[in-house]
């Protein structure tokens, strides 16, 4: 018996357990519980299957309609039990267990209680053509399929569709969305054949990982993508055979695969052009699309991505890396492929049309087969020197003439697979290993080795080469010889192939060594060639000179602290006065096709460094043209460094981390040009331009241009010139990064994000003369300066220059800072910011600021030859919201003979304002330094989030007084005002009003310094004029009554006038008097 208490007590406290476990649990997920379920309440010829909750309401789990009826109002309300119960859920059944019917159902209405309809049992209601899902339901999860549904409507308050599939295979031609419509799920409307057309609101996005959003909709048209779409999932529009135009408010940034496929009617799609990622097939057998299109952002063109499209391609990424299989064929390529190209798949071009020349670059290092078949249009092709095989159909049946390649025969397999017809051109001969290393082949010839050797020291001794040399060891030049290599026929030096012997390995590593005190002279014909050596072409430690038409190419440098040409002892010089050293490939940090380092010297006076290359992640401190490291030096006077391509500094590479070993480089001549830098997906640093100056390293240029570089990819800046003081940006001891501008032309170059002609983070940076034109960025077309408030500021510096003819498509044609920027314009050796333009606000400046911030503004109120300037507001800002500050277009731009506000003044100010310079008298200016033709989204000529400093803070004030004379007639005619004019030698600059109310007196402030003043008076009737005085002391402007007095005076005489005083103060008190008496006498 005691057994059978202790049970029961057992399962009490169990089941009391539970039960408190249950009321926690429904208090935490706030669940409810049925008070009655499957009741069947019928209404108006419905009986609706109704489960009733705890909380008030219903969920209806099924409708039934009898066959009289034709219309189906679902309550808001049912009531059960005398209390009434709002309907909140509808769940129509299964596909194949549907619980709804209503065989005769026309209409059917939804009340606006409902939170949620589930179910696919909808079919049923055949009849129905017309649905509303009311705006309470946020999520719509509810499936039309296989109903008779025409026009469904999601009214004001619909958030979101997250059912896959809910209207396939409907007959629905209408779909109308709320504007509350955010999130668009899988397959939101895939499989509505009938659908002609859609307008997607504003705000509403694809739900991450959504596919098929509109796949299969065989009827529709047209679409246009609100702003708030950017990114098109996979297979989105997949199968719409009718579609022919797509549209987008904002730029697309992503595609993902199959997104067009098989859309056979589309003509026009949006702009591609920021476009990171193309699915595989995004627009695959798009017959139609014959459209251009711009791939200048995706750095990988997918497999079959435009297959059997007629798309014309305008631009390929400067970083592309690959291009897949099938990716254009029947498509019309009119850009150059990259040097970043590494791979091009199979049938890739197939049956396209390619330009008349076409160069696949050195970067390619495989092609599948026919990739270029059956191609049209080209008729020469150029390939580079890293391919090592012919694949199969390459250029079968198409139109090429004549194919060149950047290799020997016996460096390539597969040669048979070129096509018959044309004619092959190897640029290198077939040399065999077999031809030794002696310098000709005359019996008895000595090596070249063994020739050096035997050269008196001291003496230059010439050694003619008379055929091609292959070297199984380095090719020593010893301290002490004076060597020239010269050959009037084009032979080559090179290291023998590598053994497999060797493991694939050359036994030469460092193809010539130049000792200390030894010279070495390359003239006449000579090639050397890095293809086989696996270190440097030239070791150097005497005296290299390149001369005549000698190449020294096909090196890749897979070593740090190296050069193909390496220079590293403070004995060490390399001059080039001709040759070429070209087509190089640098991998490793520290190194550059031509370096100097521990005291070495460049001397480029003539000759040509092109199309080298930097790639890898570690290259950001290399340089495919100079690298000049910890006290190495160059000096550039004639010559070019032209088509490099790098990370940083694809020209020239300043860098040292010893104050005492400083990197200098000087330009007085030549061109640097047509280099790029481009971002890598895994490097850390930003990319920059042509010249890179960084940490303790000076560059100063006086003549020669820097034109047509690019530096590109996210975060890029400096296109031309880029400074930067790791000790500033790091807020750590400045290195005093040095760049001095005293002439030259810095010319057409472009950077990504800031500084297309130069940017500077660096507080010595000096720009005193030259020309930074027609350059382009985002921010800064000419010039940006850099600061970071938390980190270190700097300082930017120029002195006389003009910055006119600028544009900035949005704001500061002229200048523009942002709330971090300081500028300061002065006007002794500062300069004259005019005539530029913008398209929303501020012409000539922006300056965003804060009140109290610490980033001033000061505007001179002349220019530097004295002009007056006056500082107009042209167009309105919002308040700075981090870089930028919206344009407020209700403010009014600045207009000539407008409603204009009164010219302002800005001296350590902290203003948001937007100005344009309005001069009244043409400035003669002639600057030493000339900012032109540049353009930027913000601040065309100049921009700054640090500081910019023109010209020097000083300037002179003159002042003017004006005296009258009537001589001794009592009453005078003089005008109320008169004008006073200031003069710079002969040309008029300025003007002052004077009347009684400035006592006749006035001062020109703010002048520069070394102008030639003096002062005019524009002519007063009846008076001759006087005028005496200087700079120093003030002038003054006597007037000297002329004339006949034929009328009183216009006003009473001031204090300080030439007139009487006395005689007409005494007349008064008579007539005072006099009326006093007259009045007396009345009375």
């Amino acid at each position: 018996m005691r057994r059978f208490q202790t049970l029961w007590r057992a399962l009490a406290l169990g089941l009391i357990l539970l039960m408190a476990g249950g009321l926690f649990v429904g208090k935490t997920a706030k669940a409810e519980s049925y008070v009655a379920e499957d009741i069947k309440i019928t209404l108006d010829g419905v009986t609706y299957t109704c489960n009733f909750t705890s909380s008030g309401n219903v969920e209806i789990s099924g409708i039934e309609a009898d066959t009289n009826t034709t219309r189906v109002a679902v309550p808001e309300t049912l009531t059960y039990g005398n209390q009434n119960y709002t309907v909140v859920k509808i769940d129509f059944g299964s596909f194949f267990h549907p619980s709804c019917s209503g065989d005769n159902v026309t209409e059917f209405t939804l009340p606006n209680t409902l939170q949620a309809i589930t179910g696919y049992g909808f079919k049923n209601f055949k009849k129905v053509t017309e649905l509303t899902i009311p705006g309470s339901i946020k999520d719509f999860a509810f499936s039309l399929q296989n109903s008779n549904i025409q026009k469904l409507t999601l009214a004001e308050g619909v958030e979101s569709i997250i059912q896959d599939n809910p209207v396939t295979n409907t007959p629905v031609e209408e779909i109308v969305l709320p504007s509350t419509l955010k999130t668009l799920g899988n397959a939101a409307f895939s499989g509505a054949k009938q659908l002609r057309a859609i307008n997607l609101p504003e705000g509403v996005t694809f739900a991450d990982n959504a596919a098929g959003i509109f796949s299969g909709c065989s009827s529709l048209t047209s679409i246009d993508l609100p702003a708030s779409i950017t990114q098109i999932p996979s297979s989105a529009f997949d199968g719409c055979t009718s579609l022919k135009t797509v549209t987008a408010e904002s730029p697309i940034t992503k595609i993902e695969a199959k997104a067009f496929q098989n859309c056979t009617a589309l003509e026009t799609i949006p702009d591609l052009g920021r476009v990171t990622e193309l699915g595989i097939s995004a627009f695959y057998h798009c017959e139609a699309l014959h459209c251009a299109v711009d791939l200048s952002s995706l750095k990988k063109l997918e497999a079959c991505a435009f297959g059997y499209t007629q798309v014309i391609v305008t631009d390929f990424c400067d970083t592309l890396e690959s291009i897949g299989y099938w990716a254009l064929i029947g498509a019309t390529v009119k850009a150059e492929l990259p040097p970043t190209l590494q791979s091009i798949g199979s049938y890739a071009f197939f049956c396209g049309n390619l330009p008349e020349t076409l160069t696949i670059p050195d970067s390619v290092r495989t092609i599948g087969s026919n990739a270029f078949a059956s191609t049209e249009g080209v008729k020469k092709v150029f390939i580079g020197s890293n391919l090592s095989s012919i694949s199969e159909g390459l250029f079968a049946d198409s139109t090429v003439e004549e194919i060149t390649l950047d290799a020997s025969k016996d460096e390539l397999t597969g040669v048979e697979n070129l096509p018959g017809k044309a004619k092959i051109i190897y640029r290198y001969p077939s040399i065999s290993d077999s031809v030794g290393d002696t310098i000709s082949d005359e019996s008895g010839a000595l090596t070249l080795q063994a020739a050096i050797d035997s050269a008196p020291n001291g003496q230059p001794t010439t050694i003619p080469i008379g055929k091609n040399v292959k070297l199984s060891q380095t090719l020593k030049i010893p301290a002490g010889k004076a060597i020239i290599l010269t050959s009037d026929q084009p032979y080559t030096i090179l290291a023998v192939k590598p053994s497999s012997a060797a493991r694939g390995t050359s036994s030469v590593d460092d193809l010539i060594v130049v000792e200390k005190d030894a010279s070495l002279t390359l003239a006449g014909n000579i090639t050397l060639r890095g293809k086989y050596n696996t270190g440097r072409i030239i070791d150097n430690s005497g005296a290299v000179t390149l001369t005549d038409n000698v190449v020294v190419c096909d090196s890749t440098l897979k070593r740090a602290n190296a050069g193909v040409i390496d220079n590293h002892a403070d004995s060490a010089t390399f001059t080039m006065l001709g040759g070429s050293v070209e087509k190089n490939t640098v991998t490793d940090a520290y190194s550059g096709t031509i370096r100097a380092t521990n005291g070495a010297k460049l001397f480029i006076r003539g000759g040509k460094i092109q199309n080298n290359q930097t790639i890898g992640q570690d290259t950001y401190l290399s340089s495919a043209g100079l690298m000049l490291f910890e006290n190495g030096a160059a000096e550039m006077t004639g010559g070019s460094i032209s088509g490099n391509s790098g990370y940083r500094g694809s020209a020239v590479m300043m860098y040292s981390e010893n104050s005492r070993k400083r990197a200098a480089f000087t330009m007085s001549g030549g061109d640097i040009s047509k280099n790029t830098s481009k971002r890598l997906d895994s490097g850390w640093a930003y990319p920059s331009g042509a010249v890179h100056v960084e940490r303790y390293s000076d560059f100063t240029l006086s003549g020669g241009t820097i034109t047509e570089n690019r530096a590109t990819g996210a975060g890029a800046v400096g296109g031309g010139v880029c400074v930067i003081d790791m000790g500033c940006q790091s807020n750590d001891p400045a290195n005093e990064t040095r760049f001095t501008m005293l002439g030259g032309e810095i010319s057409k170059n472009t950077s990504s994000e800031a500084g297309g002609g130069v940017y500077s983070y660096s507080n010595h940076v000096r720009l005193l003369a030259g020309a930074i034109k027609n350059n382009r960025s985002n921010k800064g077309g000419g010039v940006y300066s850099e600061g970071n408030t938390n980190l270190g500021y700097s300082t930017l510096y120029m002195e006389n220059v003009s910055i006119t003819g600028n544009r900035a498509t949005k704001q500061g044609g002229g200048m523009w800072s942002c709330p971090t920027g300081d500028a300061k314009v002065y006007v002794s050796n500062g300069g004259l910011i005019e005539g530029n333009t913008a398209d929303e606000a501020g012409d000539d400046m922006v300056f965003l600021g804060f009140p109290n911030d610490p980033y001033t503004l000061t505007l001179a109120n002349y220019t530097p030859d004295g002009r007056r300037v006056k500082w107009m507001q042209d167009g309105g800002l919002f308040p700075p919201n981090g870089t930028y500050a919206a344009t407020n277009a209700s403010i009014p731009r600045y207009h000539q003979n407008g409603a204009n506000t009164a010219p302002m003044t800005f001296e350590n100010a902290t203003p948001n304002i937007a100005l344009k310079a309005v001069l009244d008298y043409p400035s003669t200016m002639v600057p030493k330094l000339v900012i032109t033709g540049n353009t930027a989204v913000y601040g065309g000529g100049v921009g700054s989030n640090g500081g910019v400093n023109i010209g020097e803070n000083k300037s002179i004030s003159v002042s003017v007084q004006k005296k009258w004379s009537h001589g001794d007639n009592p009453v005078a005619i003089r005008p109320q005002d008169v004008t006073i004019y200031l003069k710079n030698g002969d040309a008029i600059v300025d003007r002052l009003l004077l009347n009684t109310d400035n006592q006749w007196s006035g001062t020109f402030s703010g002048l520069p310094t070394d102008g030639r003043y003096t002062v005019d008076e524009e002519s007063v009737p009846n008076y001759a004029k006087e005028i005496s005085g200087d700079v120093q002391h003030g002038f003054t402007v006597k007037n000297t009554y002329s004339g006949d007095i034929t009328e009183t005076a216009k006003e009473l005489p001031k204090t300080g006038d030439d007139t009487p005083l006395l005689p007409l103060l005494a007349l008064a008190a008579l007539s005072v008097l006099g009326l006093h008496r007259m009045r007396k006498a009345a009375r």
